[in-house]
């Protein structure tokens, strides 16, 4: 992937990707002038489910429909957006 000149895009952690969300708004829960494209849909992220351990097939999304996360089946046949980021690069 080599968007906007770069090629270091990744996926969030549940961290990074909750930091962006507005318990405010509603349909999606994120401030839409700033994120105007983003769906109301559940969104990947790269953090495991936090209940099961080490156990990776399960992970943790963002549903911008309400603003909260939820544990989901990693190999299930349901699709689910992507928001990638980069890491600031150090000065």
């Amino acid at each position: 992937l080599g968007d906007f000149g770069y090629t270091d895009w990744r996926l969030p952690n549940i961290k990074e990707l909750a930091s962006i969300t507005e318990l405010k708004c509603k349909d999606p829960s994120i401030n839409k002038a700033i994120f105007p494209s983003t769906m109301p849909n559940q969104y990947w992220t790269s953090s495991v489910d936090y209940d099961t351990g080490n156990d990776n097939s399960k992970t943790r999304v963002i549903t911008f429909g309400s603003g909260y996360d939820l544990n989901i089946d990693r190999f299930g046949t349901g699709s689910n957006y992507v928001r990638l980021v980069r890491t600031a690069p150090e000065e």
